[in-house]
């Protein structure tokens, strides 16, 4: 469970930077971090 939650939280804060750049209109940090938000949630799921 605490594996899940560490997950969950590395995704949060992924896609919290990513709504960050995004307001600055950085797009290549943008699909970057909802990148690896897309693949911690993917790593997540296969458990």
């Amino acid at each position: 469970m605490m594996i899940d939650l560490a997950g969950s939280i590395v995704m949060f804060i992924e896609l919290v930077m990513a709504w960050q750049y995004c307001r600055k209109n950085n797009v290549g940090a943008v699909i970057w971090y909802c990148t690896m938000a897309s693949i911690t949630a993917l790593a997540l799921s296969r458990r």
